[in-house]
Parts: C-alpha cells; sequence; structure tokens
C-alpha cells in the first residue's frame, strides 16, 4: 500500500477504499473573500469552512455518486461517533449540489458503515486518521492532534469498535499527511503525534503492520499542503475516504 501523487491530491492505493487528501494545487483558484460573508451551509462549521467545503464540492464531480457527506465537527476532543441506517436520521442535513451533507456536532471522528457516503475531515498539521476494515466493509476518519490524542480519542475509538462487535485486528489505520516531530516542538522538545498514536495501538494489540505512515510528507516542512506552522490559519487540507 503506497501514497500516489497527482496534481491536485495524493491518494492512497487500495482496491476497495478511496483514501485521498488534497494539496494546495487543488484550490489554486479558491480566493477567500476579504470579508467574509455569512455562510452557514453545516451549521456545526466555522465560516471558513464552509466557503472552503462549498469550493471542493462544486469541483469534486466524482464524488457525486456519493450522496451522502459526512463531518465532524472537530474541536480538537476525544469523541467519535458510529454512523449507520439507525441513527443516521438523528442528524440534521444541509442540500447542497445534490449532496446531502451531515455536520455531526462535538465530534472528532466519524466511522461509518453506508455505502452511499464519504466522511472528511479538514486539517492543517493534525493527523487525518483513515480507518477501514475490508471484511466488514466499515471505514471512517478521525482529526487527530495534540490535544485529541492525550484525551483519548485512538483508546475510544478501539473501543468503540469493540463495543459493536468488530475484531480489531480486520482493521487498517492510515495517518494522512500531518506535521512530523522535527517540525512539531512542544515545550523545546519534538513532539511526535505518530509515535504517541501509535502506542495507544500497540497496547490494544494491533499489529504494527496494521498501522501505515507515509514516512516522506510533512504538512509544515513539504511544500504544497497547508500549515497552521507555517501561518496558514485560514486554509485547510481536506481528507477523505469512501468505498469503492
Amino acid at each position: 500500500m503506497v501514497w500516489e501523487k497527482s496534481k491536485l491530491l495524493i491518494t492512497f492505493l487500495d482496491k476497495q477504499f478511496f483514501l485521498a487528501t488534497t494539496n494546495k494545487d487543488f484550490f489554486k483558484n479558491f480566493v477567500l473573500p476579504p470579508e467574509i460573508e455569512d455562510l452557514n451551509l453545516v451549521p456545526c462549521l466555522v465560516k471558513e469552512k464552509n466557503l472552503i467545503l462549498t469550493y471542493f464540492l462544486n469541483k469534486y464531480d466524482f464524488l457525486k455518486p456519493k450522496n451522502k457527506i459526512l463531518i465532524p465537527e472537530q474541536i480538537h476532543g476525544n469523541k467519535v461517533i458510529f454512523i449507520d441506517k439507525n441513527n443516521l436520521d438523528l442528524y440534521k442535513s444541509v442540500k447542497f449540489n445534490n449532496f446531502e451533507i451531515y455536520g455531526i456536532g462535538s465530534a472528532d471522528g466519524i466511522i461509518t458503515d453506508l455505502r452511499d457516503a464519504v466522511v472528511l475531515v479538514f486539517s492543517a498539521d493534525c493527523i487525518p486518521l483513515f480507518v477501514f476494515n475490508k471484511k466488514d466493509m466499515v471505514f471512517g476518519l478521525l482529526h487527530v492532534g495534540r490535544r485529541g490524542l492525550e484525551e483519548g480519542i485512538c483508546e475510544n475509538t478501539l473501543l468503540l469498535l469493540k463495543a459493536r462487535g468488530f475484531n480489531l485486528g480486520d482493521f487498517r489505520f492510515v495517518l494522512g499527511v500531518h506535521i512530523c516531530e522535527k517540525c512539531y516542538i512542544i515545550d523545546g522538545k519534538s513532539y511526535s503525534l505518530f509515535e504517541k498514536l501509535k502506542n495507544v495501538f500497540l497496547d490494544f494489540g494491533i499489529n504494527p503492520n496494521r498501522i501505515y505512515k507515509e514516512k516522506t510528507l510533512c504538512t509544515c516542512h513539504t511544500s504544497g499542503f497547508f500549515s497552521y506552522r507555517k501561518k496558514d490559519f485560514i486554509m485547510r487540507n481536506i481528507s477523505f475516504i469512501f468505498s469503492r
């Protein structure tokens, strides 16, 4: 399994799931207005993310066979929600360009078994953590930052999957492009989001071969991605996953 770089995306090569993250070239023609008008498409998202989202959905035509977009609010917390046909109607949705967009408040991760859904997260240094299980056709995305890691988002995810009867050994965990430990300095020391995450998974008995990290990319020192450390305070990389 490897990442493949194209002009607008990096994609993870897998026959059953499509995993991808946008790069700066994807947003080359996107202009953020100097004064952001009130755009409240998805109520739990800030205006800037709503603008980025509308540009993304207008541009990415091949998502249209997947008519549900599931997006967590991303509050740097530890809450992960499993969305299926039994609880989807509990969440409000909005219509946009033939998409039905669900904003899942107070959550930083979504896992689902809905074959017509796309799970999407925004990031600009944090880890977009792709989760998928080919046996049960379950997949999702987490927004994993330092605070979420320290508050237990990884533990909560694994406990959620176990509680729903899944075998953790059937899952793969793919870390999307994020800031590397050389660029992420906390209290004068390098901080590795990857190592912290990996240690949690190993404590749960996850085979390290099931945890995949792209070693050559960093949002900060690699050109082509938005990074909060590079003062990209508004723009975000968009990661998304769906079943083929």
